[in-house]
């Protein structure tokens, strides 16, 4: 009877010890995942550098467009935009502008013309009021496109909105603006333009945050997964010297009997 308590503690010990190795593998997984701005990897924050004729557009010689980041003033394909802690709780984000620069270097006018947006791990906020390039006041979030108006020969118009980092993706380049609309030249002939420019958005929060989420009134950090763990060993530790000092004791017992 007490050999069969015992196998059961057993079990139960090293069941608990499985469970003890599977928690801090999946916790390890998490803190790799989504790591803080201290160990997100050397490579974040170095973002392609436009170059030039990046602006062109297939198929006309008339119109350019383009869409990047300012870095000390280098045009960039992408930003890193941190979440970091506010105290005493709460945190704080970094945002920056997305510049969008339309040509009409010669011979006619882009007519009809439109941006269409693409979101795959940002939020967008525009301030545009209507003037002589936008068609109507685009104020708000996440704008599915901006009209334009009639962009003449010998125009640039520079445009820009918001961006703030979605915390649910933590790494995405499959952020779009693409700009669509009509080349129309001094003849009367219509080409029909498109262009889609993608763009990098990286962000992290300073302590890797479980199931991607950001709580205003608290943070999720490593180093409760840590104490959990600490505590969880401890536990179970004490439970397997307990076991040995019981096989000890039995195993005392059977030699006795056996001599």
């Amino acid at each position: 009877m007490k050999t069969k308590k015992l196998f059961n503690k057993i079990v139960i010990a090293i069941l608990g010890m499985m469970l003890l190795i599977g928690a801090g593998t999946v916790i390890n997984k998490v803190v790799k995942n989504n790591p803080n701005t201290k160990a997100i990897g050397s490579a974040i924050g170095e973002y392609t550098a436009v170059q030039n004729g990046d602006d062109a557009i297939t198929n006309t010689n008339f119109v350019t467009f383009d869409a990047y980041f300012l870095n000390n003033g280098q045009k960039v394909r992408g930003a890193y935009l941190p979440f970091t802690k506010k105290e005493p709780y709460g945190y704080n984000v970094a945002t920056t502008d997305l510049w969008m620069e339309i040509k009409v270097l010669s011979n006619g006018s882009l007519r009809n013309g439109k941006l269409l947006f693409t979101r795959d791990n940002v939020e967008e906020t525009f301030a545009l009021i209507e003037d002589d390039f936008v068609k109507s006041d685009v104020i708000g979030d996440n704008a599915l496109s901006v009209s334009l108006k009639d962009i003449q020969t010998g125009t640039t118009k520079l445009l820009k909105i918001k961006i703030t980092p979605n915390v649910n993706k933590f790494f995405s380049n499959d952020n779009k603006v693409k700009l669509v609309g009509d080349h129309v030249d001094n003849d009367g002939r219509i080409t029909r333009i498109e262009k889609e420019v993608n763009f990098a958005i990286d962000t992290s929060v300073d302590n890797a945050v479980a199931m991607n989420k950001i709580y205003s009134d608290q943070y999720i950090s490593r180093d409760y997964y840590n104490l959990f763990l600490r505590i969880m060993a401890i536990y179970f530790f004490h439970i397997i010297i307990k076991l040995i000092l019981e096989v000890i004791k039995i195993l005392k017992r059977m030699y006795r009997i056996c001599h």
